[in-house]
């Protein structure tokens, strides 16, 4: 959450009148109104500052007020020794932290959840100052919380009961358009489905702690800090402290051995208002487009690839400029998909209805593509980029030639259109839906091929849920191509090209959101962002890594042997790998197994 900025109400003064030569008192009257302005601008900053404490009092309690929106881990191939800290993440703009100050005696704070647009009216007057409750721990101190929705006053320990969760700008759409219809399903309330989650979480806790009675280790971290403290001194202790405050704890479940445990926070980049719904890198890797809620394509470039894969000893170890490359901006509305091409062209999908296409050399859209409808899905042929193809809320797969800009083929898929791809030799289209249907087509002509029913055959999954997107493995993976769908079911599904499901990935929770899986540039490796906050990693093909595949009384077709990490304090909408030379350092380690680049986002 982030306070709005103030706005003062306009007015307009009265002329004053020219001062006389013949008064002696009009220069006298004029220093004494100048003390007194500079006295009232002595007291809002006063007001200010006092504002300002409770501000970072709060932000001391609840973290960051306004977290960075681009993280970047790094998970170098060495062990985790070898990580060297960056230079701290620059703080969030001063406009975003701006009070909003009353001139009334009692002072009041403004602020705005920006994950849902809902604005609290924080009151620190001491006549509205009400006692906390008894389980707050805040006896004698109070602060009031208004909603300035509903009208609603409760205690500032209570704002996590009264805020709702940030919604998916798709499930909002989805939920007003099918609402009074036999298709929509209301998801589950906020964490009913983690309520399983934590249990297992208590009972591997307390197994631990029992197995750390048997194997004589001590319990308490803390303990094994002082004593290297004590043995490698005071500078030491100081530059560990310093290491773990961009360390990332990885956990892992049903897997013997962690294959991502040496990952680092490396990198923000706070530059995006509101969420983030897609990043991609082009296809030299040398670049990335992320573009979300404020209707702004944002490109990043990545600092001198071939210098930072050299280079292992840098204290800097940025891997983007800290400011975009390209900031394109045309569109009216939430920007859903991003397409690169082979020459770095780019395509941007909106909620505006429109595809605009951008080149990173100009600033200026080269050329917009109208629909009828919202478009959620967008991408380029592989084989010949003057065509793309493009999914809509109109039920409709459309084929466009850029050159000519019209329509070159077309057809109703019969149902809400959620996501849409090429086949990697271009020959088949594929689209995605609402109602978890994903139909194949030949690309000329758009005719029909075949369809599979990507959702579980019994069970509270067995109907059909919204398909978030469908990617296929990269062309490391030789002819044996496999496509990755991820739906709304909280599961992960892989296709192989006969339209098989091969395997099936467990572990996150995507009830509503607009989140979707991706693979590694070797596609050894998933990644995917989830509602819970934290980011998961499956290994694929690694057969020399133990997992649940190789437990007795495990099914082949089913993973749910992952490891996972809290990236945001909000839902992480994208997490991607990057390109493998970004690692650091490259190239691959005493066992074989080069590092990876892991860039997420969420709300902010």
């Amino acid at each position: 959450m982030a306070s709005t900025d103030s706005e003062e109400e306009g007015w307009v003064s009265a002329p004053e009148e020219l001062p006389s030569d013949d008064d002696p008192h009009t220069h006298y009257k004029g220093i004494h109104r100048e003390e007194k302005e500079k006295e009232k601008e002595k007291e809002k900053e006063k007001e200010a500052e006092e504002v300002s404490a409770k501000l970072e009092e709060l932000e001391t309690q609840n973290g960051s007020v306004r977290p960075p929106l681009l993280r970047v881990y790094d998970e170098p191939s060495h062990t985790a020794d070898a990580f060297v800290p960056p230079p701290r993440a620059l703080p969030p703009s001063e406009d975003s932290l701006q009070p909003s100050c009353s001139d009334e005696p009692g002072r009041s704070l403004v602020v705005r959840n920006l994950d849902t647009g809902e604005e609290i009216e924080m009151d620190f007057s001491a006549e509205s100052s009400v006692p906390a409750p008894s389980d707050a721990g805040m006896e004698g101190e109070g602060m009031l919380v208004k909603n300035l929705d509903t009208g609603e006053r409760f205690h500032i320990s209570e704002v996590d009961k009264h805020v709702e969760r940030p919604t998916d700008v798709m499930f909002l759409t989805l939920r007003e358009r099918l609402k009074h219809t036999d298709e929509w399903e209301e998801p589950p309330a906020a964490g009913s489905s983690s309520g399983e989650k934590d249990k297992k979480k208590g009972k591997e806790k307390e197994g631990k702690k029992h197995r750390h009675l048997f194997s004589g280790r001590r319990g308490s971290d803390k303990s094994e800090e002082k004593e290297k403290g004590r043995e490698k001194g005071k500078e030491k202790e100081e530059e560990e402290e310093e290491e773990s405050e961009r360390a990332v704890k990885v956990h892992s479940h049903k897997k013997q051995v962690k294959e991502f445990s040496g990952i680092g926070l490396v990198q923000e980049l706070a530059f995006h208002r509101g969420a983030v719904w897609v990043m991609k890198f082009s296809h030299d890797g040398r670049h990335l487009a992320t573009a979300g809620q404020d209707a702004v394509v944002r490109v990043w470039k990545v600092s001198s690839t071939s210098d930072t894969a050299q280079d292992t000893t840098s204290s800097s170890r940025a891997i983007f400029d800290p400011t975009p490359l390209r900031q394109f901006k045309g569109h009216k509305a939430d920007i859903l998909d991003v397409a690169w091409s082979k020459s770095n062209f780019l395509l941007s999908s909106s909620f505006d209805k429109t595809v605009r296409l951008w080149h990173i050399s100009r600033d200026e859209m080269i050329a917009s593509f109208q629909h009828s409808d919202f478009v959620t899905a967008v991408e380029f042929h592989p084989v010949n980029d003057e065509f793309f193809l493009s999914g809509s809320l109109d039920e409709k797969l459309r084929i466009w030639n850029i050159p000519e800009n019209r329509v070159i083929a077309s057809v109703d898929t019969h149902g809400l259109v959620t996501a849409a791809c090429f086949s990697p030799d271009g020959k088949q289209t594929i689209s995605g839906s609402y109602n978890g249907k994903c139909k194949f087509y030949h690309t000329e002509g758009l005719r029909f091929l075949t369809q599979i029913e990507v959702r579980s055959t019994r069970g509270k999954n067995a109907k059909g849920k919204k398909i978030t997107g469908m990617v296929w493995s990269p062309a490391s993976t030789g002819d044996a191509r496999r496509l990755l769908i991820t739906t709304n079911d909280s599961r992960i599904r892989l296709y192989t090209r006969e339209k098989s499901m091969q395997c099936k990935y467990y572990g996150l929770e995507n009830l509503y959101s607009q989140i979707r899986a991706s693979f590694s540039e070797d596609g050894q490796y998933l990644v995917c962002g989830s509602e819970d906050h934290r980011v998961y990693l499956w290994n694929t093909v690694n057969p020399h890594v133990p997992s649940s595949l190789s437990l007795k009384g495990q099914r082949k077709d089913h993973n749910e042997s992952y490891e996972c990490f809290t990236a945001h304090a909000t839902i992480v909408t994208v997490a991607i790998f990057g390109p493998c030379s970004l690692a650091r350092p490259p190239p691959a380690d005493r066992d074989g197994r080069p590092g990876h680049v892991i860039v997420t986002a969420g709300y902010s």
